[in-house]
Order: structure tokens, then C-alpha cells, then sequence
């Protein structure tokens, strides 16, 4: 019988009889170059390996060392770790930068934060977002959007605050009631009748700033549940759902938002949010049969970058 030669340079032993059906592969080491192939006639290994039913093959592989990946392969494997100090040290520092990332990756609204807060748990949030203010005789609600770092010689804070242009009208500065209760003139940065929106500043000694989430905000469907403030000072959480996400009427805009939360004198301009506290969008004017239009957080934090 004239056999195949795969491996070229070995000596071939055969033993046995039968016709090949099935071929196995055993090597008891990687670093010897021998090999046994089993050939089956049409038995099952499983159930045994019959003497009338089996055609054994020895290949004899000349002695050319075992091979120089094999070896390197196992020496880097085995090698032992010298600098545990240092090893830990690299392991540690390793964590801090996930942390720091997924971190980075929440304030920029990438990646969500998958819970649902108690309403307790959600007024205290949105308590620390929303301010109160009083411009030209008229009241509103705002978010604080931004902080940043006012100068490297203190240790204030520069706060965008997002409200609608109806509140602040054409006013250059705002009176502002904080959260903590702390009363700040503001200077109007911009007013955009046609938009509605309107952004106001003022220096704090907290770095505060709303949790918007890019991908929440996608994610939004009709009957989500919504939350807002209202009250004096805020004092109320008031709960519904959305209705729709894509909402146009005359006198009022296009693309908005539609929830059936009520709106309220002093509500406009304020946040509108997810059961995060994510930040959905703004509260800018109530509907005839009482519902509350909004525009997308979207837009609002576009329109805040464009402005910084």
C-alpha cells in the first residue's frame, strides 16, 4: 500500500489491519517528535477499539530539538515575577484609570447609570440642580448646566444656568436663589426670544452641575415616567410621563417634548428628568389642555456649547 508522505523525513512503522476511516492525533509531549495515528475502521473510540478493527501508524520524527516557540512560549509563562512591588503598584494604577474613565464617560453623558432613585432619593438630586430666579418682575426656574474652575488664584466656581428667554426677558442680570438658600446676582449671557432659551452666570463656591446623559436622552420613549420641581423654593416633586418626544405647535415650537406634568406659574425654565435625575430637557411653556412642553436636553446643552 504506497502511504502519504505529510511529514517529510520520518520513518514510517505500521501495524495491524484494516481500512481507514477515521484519523486521531496523539502526542504524549511537545518537546518529542513522535507521534501515534490510530486509524478506525467505522468503530467508535468510545466504545472500544476492537484488535480486527484498527490499523495503528507510528511516525518517527527525526531529533531536531523541541521547538524554539514552544520553548519561549513556556518561558514567559513560567517566568517569574521579580518586582511584586512593582507589579502591584502597575495592577493598582491600572483600576484608578478605569475608574477615572468610567467616570469621565458619566459626566459626559456616554454611558448611563442603570437605577431607579426613591422619590425622596430624586427630590434631594434635583434639589442640588435647580435654582430660582427673579428678573424684571417675573419669576422662574433654571438648571445649572456647567461649573467651572473661575481662576487658578480662588476657589470659586463659574455656574451656567439654562432658564427660558420669556423669564429673563430683556434683563442683563437675574437675581438667583441658589440651592443652599444663597442669593447671587447673575449676569445674562444670552436671550433668544425665538428659541426661548436664555443662559445666565454667577460665581459659587460649589462646583454644581446637572447629570446629563446623551444616551438616556436617546433612549426616551412615550410613557417614560418624568419628574419635575415646582413650589416655592421648589419644595414639590411632581411625577407623569412623556407623551411624546417629537412635538410641534403653533405659538409654543417645533421638535419639543410633551409630558402631562402640569405646568405651574415659576415652573418655566426648569428641568424636566428621568428616574436617574438625568437630565431630559427644559420646561418652557404649558399647553391649553394642560400639558407641559420642553425643549430636549439636546439642544439645550448644544446651544450652551456653542455659547462657552
Amino acid at each position: 500500500m504506497d502511504w502519504p508522505d505529510p511529514f517529510p523525513g520520518a520513518s514510517l512503522e505500521a501495524a495491524g489491519n484494516g481500512s481507514p476511516r477515521k484519523m486521531i492525533v496523539q502526542r504524549q509531549n511537545p518537546a518529542y517528535r513522535s507521534a501515534y495515528i490510530v486509524f478506525l475502521d467505522g468503530n467508535d473510540l468510545r466504545a472500544g477499539l476492537p484488535d480486527s478493527g484498527r490499523f495503528a501508524l507510528r511516525i518517527v520524527m527525526p531529533d531536531r530539538g523541541a521547538p524554539a516557540v514552544r520553548k519561549n512560549r513556556m518561558n514567559i509563562y513560567n517566568h517569574k515575577i521579580k518586582n511584586k512591588k512593582a507589579m502591584t503598584a502597575i495592577v493598582l494604577a491600572v483600576i484608578a484609570a478605569m475608574f477615572l474613565i468610567r467616570g469621565l464617560l458619566l459626566k459626559n453623558g456616554t454611558i448611563d447609570r442603570m437605577y431607579t432613585l426613591e422619590p425622596d432619593e430624586l427630590h434631594k438630586a434635583l434639589s442640588g440642580y435647580e435654582v430660582v430666579l427673579h428678573a424684571g418682575g417675573v419669576s422662574g426656574s433654571g438648571t445649572i448646566l456647567d461649573a467651572r474652575k473661575h481662576s487658578t488664584k480662588d476657589e470659586k466656581f463659574t455656574l451656567t444656568i439654562a432658564t427660558a428667554a420669556h423669564v429673563v426677558g430683556e434683563s442683563k442680570e437675574a437675581e438667583i436663589l441658589l440651592p443652599d438658600g444663597t442669593k447671587k446676582m447673575g449676569t445674562v449671557l444670552s436671550s433668544d426670544a425665538e428659541t426661548d432659551l436664555a443662559f445666565v452666570q454667577c460665581l459659587f463656591e460649589e462646583e454644581l452641575e446637572v447629570y446629563y446623559s446623551r444616551d438616556l436622552l436617546d433612549r426616551l420613549a412615550e410613557e417614560d415616567p418624568v419628574y419635575a420641581l415646582k413650589g416655592e423654593n421648589h419644595s414639590d416633586l411632581v411625577s407623569g410621563t412623556l407623551l411624546n418626544t417629537r412635538f410641534s405647535e403653533d405659538g409654543i415650537g417645533e421638535e419639543l417634548m410633551l409630558s402631562d406634568i402640569g405646568g405651574e406659574n415659576g415652573m418655566s425654565g426648569g428641568g424636566l428628568y428621568g428616574k436617574s435625575g438625568n437630565y431630559l430637557g427644559m420646561i418652557v411653556q404649558g399647553t391649553e389642555d394642560g400639558k407641559c412642553a420642553c425643549i430636549p436636553a439636546s439642544t439645550v446643552m448644544e446651544a450652551m456649547k456653542a455659547l462657552l
